[in-house]
C-alpha cells in the first residue's frame, strides 16, 4: 500500500496521521503539497503520527525533513509521534532522532505544542 494520510488542525496544530509504505520518490508529493498550502494559510506547527506507516526509505526521511525546515523556518515546529520500532531503529541509525522532537503518542505531542505556545 502506498503512502496515504489524512489531516486535521487543532489549536493552530496540524496532525498527519500517516498510513502504508514510501517507497518511491514520488510518494511524498501530495504530502508536502498539504504542508505547503497549510503553511502559507498560516499553519505552521506539525504533529506526524507514524503509527500506521510501515516502511520509509530516504526519500519519506528527507519528506519529514522539509516538512520540519518548513515549520522552523516559518516559526513553528514539527513534532513525531506513535512511531514503531522499526522505524525508531531507523531514526536512531540515522541521527535523526537527535534533530526532531519524538513523542510516545499523540496526546503527548499536542501536550508539548501546548507548553510551547503558552510562552
Amino acid at each position: 500500500m502506498a503512502l496515504e494520510f489524512n489531516h486535521q488542525i487543532q489549536d493552530q496544530v496540524a496532525t498527519f496521521k500517516l498510513s502504508g509504505k514510501v517507497m518511491e520518490i514520488g510518494d511524498t508529493d501530495e504530502l508536502l503539497g498539504a504542508v505547503d498550502k497549510l503553511t502559507f494559510e498560516g499553519t505552521i506547527n506539525f504533529i506526524i503520527d507514524l503509527n500506521k506507516l510501515s516502511y520509509i526509505n530516504s526519500s519519506g526521511l528527507n519528506a519529514l525533513i522539509n516538512i520540519l525546515t518548513k515549520s522552523r523556518n516559518a516559526g513553528g515546529d514539527t513534532i513525531l509521534c506513535s512511531v514503531n520500532d522499526k522505524i525508531s531503529k531507523l531514526f536512531l541509525i540515522t541521527k535523526l532522532n537527535t534533530l526532531f522532537t519524538i513523542a510516545e503518542h499523540e496526546n503527548e505531542a499536542h501536550k508539548l505544542f501546548s507548553e510551547k505556545l503558552k510562552v
